[in-house]
């Protein structure tokens, strides 16, 4: 009967999204704009203040220095910006899915639109949306990347 009344109280607990279950009040899109925001700060100012302020958005598992983040960043085109064009949040994993659209220069004219796929997770201590710059989260390819392995 304890036994039984543990495990209730687990999955009761573990249902009731208290506190630290629920999501990050702030849309994921809003991140991703103060993080891009920082970046074209960086590249119009100079300066690494806004690399390191959008370095603080970057989730933790993605396993990158500021260091190594920062030589990243610098070289994206000057006056980068990107529009977003999706979010979709994931409640269950607690991350999300954010669509994003930027140009990019051509030696052949006016340049593209390029759409790219940013994942944004839920950090756990601050409960607030951290980018995840390398990916790591990304599940889609897991299965094809396992049969390669093999």
């Amino acid at each position: 009967m304890v036994v039984f009344l543990a495990a209730w109280m687990v999955v009761v607990l573990a249902g009731c999204g208290g506190p630290g279950q629920s999501l990050p009040a702030e849309d994921p899109s809003a991140v991703v704009k103060q993080f891009y925001g920082y970046i074209a700060d960086a590249s119009v100012q100079g300066g690494s203040l806004p690399l390191r302020e959008a370095h603080k958005l970057v989730s933790t598992q993605s396993r990158v220095d500021e260091a190594r983040f920062v030589d990243i960043v610098k070289k994206y085109p000057p006056g980068f910006r990107v529009d977003i064009v999706e979010t979709k949040v994931e409640k269950e994993a607690k991350r999300a899915t954010v669509t994003i659209a930027y140009q990019m220069p051509s030696l052949f004219g006016n340049g593209y639109t390029v759409n790219d796929t940013l994942f944004l997770v839920v950090d756990a201590g601050t409960n607030t949306w951290k980018v995840d710059f390398t990916g790591e989260s990304d599940t889609q390819d897991a299965g094809a990347m396992k049969k390669q392995a093999l």
